[in-house]
């Protein structure tokens, strides 16, 4: 996911510097990758998530078993 595409979208873009989603072998290196958008949608299979800061709602609640 990179935060520059808008939107829950897959772009084909070209990539040069060191950043997300692309570390080139060559100096000057450059290739065309499939990225994306920066919203998070359910055909997503897999979210990565650092918290940062806690908001006034709980993240997860505990079930009463």
């Amino acid at each position: 996911m990179r935060k520059d595409i808008h939107g829950p979208v897959k772009k084909k873009i070209l990539v040069s510097k060191r950043g997300i989603g692309f570390k080139p072998k060559r100096k000057g290196e450059k290739r065309r990758k499939t990225v994306r958008g920066n919203e998070i949608t359910a055909d997503m299979t897999v979210v990565n998530v650092k918290v940062v800061k806690y908001g006034e709602s709980a993240l997860f609640k505990k079930s009463k078993d």
